[in-house]
């Protein structure tokens, strides 16, 4: 299905999928297509990598260029992972909205500060 779009940081590619995700060029055409990753999201500027998750809802760091699968192992399952501008953090859901760092440490959720 096509949902889920993410921009790639220059421009030129789209990201985009519920159960596969799909990579394609500015004029649609098909240029990667990853089975049992969803939801991707694009890493920082010059990486050419994508965040998603497997259909277990691990998350996965993919790089574009080599086809290099990697699965961060620091947390299990989630949803919604997005990449933070600079690469050093995510944010994620796990039943509750938490930012980690990109190394696994100093993980936090957020809360509503509104009381």
């Amino acid at each position: 299905d096509a949902k889920y779009p993410a921009w790639s940081p220059d421009d030129s590619l789209i990201a985009y999928g519920e159960w596969w995700t799909h990579i394609v060029n500015l004029d649609g055409d098909s240029i990667k297509v990853y089975q049992k990753a969803k939801k991707p999201d694009w890493g920082p500027a010059g990486s050419n990598k994508i965040i998603t998750f497997s259909y277990f809802f691990d998350p996965m760091e993919i790089n574009i260029e080599t086809d290099e699968i990697d699965t961060i192992s620091y947390f299990k399952s989630g949803d919604g992972i997005k990449w933070s501008p600079d690469g050093l953090w995510f944010i994620a859901y796990d039943g509750d909205w938490f930012v980690i760092r990109s190394n696994g440490t100093n993980k936090w959720y957020l809360k509503d500060l509104i009381k």
